[in-house]
């Protein structure tokens, strides 16, 4: 099983619609699918049409492995499964006290063998949460807007990462809601994604299309399926399933 995190310091960057329009494409190939919606906001679990009062509470998860398994829920796609957000999760830094610290490797040790593609939708924050879950996954997906901001966070992210041994190969930063009418935007896309060996080259545009989402709670991959915006994804998700 390969586990993806789609994380990063701050919401609104398309961290969430990038997770469940790359778990969506995933499952559409027949793999089975489980996209962990672990930030308490439960967005992920909203595109699904997932009500979060059904998850599961954070306390109850992690007493049992047993009690995640029965917080799985089968959205309306074949081969995708969501384990939606409940807004007790927002005290999963306090729960993973030592009796806990080993939790999550219980939890992926136990879905390994029923799932080809593990994502997360991780909470936008540094915690004990995220120091548990990035050294057990394969990838870390970063989704960026191009500003001179979001690159000071970036590399805030990558000295997190660094401090904890995690490889810098493990890193997947990519683009998201460029406007390449603005020329900030247009100047870091076009000088990083050559001159950075981390950076992914394809990127996400900004579009309407994909505030839209949260009107028809659908993946935009699977509501537009013939749109240029679901062929970038498309070609984002084959960056990441071929990364090395």
């Amino acid at each position: 099983m390969k586990v993806i995190a789609f994380y990063h310091l701050k919401g609104g960057v398309g961290k969430t619609t990038s997770a469940v329009n790359i778990a969506y494409l995933a499952a559409k190939e027949g793999y089975p699918t489980l996209l962990f919606d672990l930030d308490p906001q439960g967005a992920a679990s909203f595109y699904f049409r997932i009500d979060t009062h059904a998850g599961i509470k954070a306390k109850k998860m992690m007493k049992k492995v047993k009690n995640a398994e029965k917080g799985v829920i089968e959205t309306d796609f074949p081969s995708l499964d969501i384990l939606p957000a409940n807004f007790t999760f927002r005290k999963l830094d306090l729960l993973l006290s030592d009796n806990h610290k080993n939790m999550f490797t219980k939890i992926l040790n136990r879905f390994a063998k029923d799932y080809h593609y593990f994502f997360i939708d991780c909470p936008a924050n540094i915690g004990k949460t995220m120091e548990e879950i990035i050294p057990h996954c394969h990838l870390v997906v970063l989704p960026l807007i191009p500003t001179p901001l979001s690159m000071i966070s970036f590399d805030k992210m990558k000295d997190f990462f660094s401090k904890r041994a995690v490889p810098e190969k493990k890193l997947c930063p990519f683009f998201s809601m460029v406007d390449k009418r603005k020329k900030m935007h247009k100047n870091l896309v076009e000088n990083m994604i050559p001159n950075n060996d981390l950076f992914l080259k394809n990127f996400i545009p900004y579009s309407s299309a994909v505030e839209k989402m949260g009107t028809y709670r659908a993946p935009l991959t699977h509501q537009h399926p013939n749109s240029s915006l679901t062929q970038t994804y498309l070609k984002l998700w084959d960056e990441i399933k071929h990364h090395q």
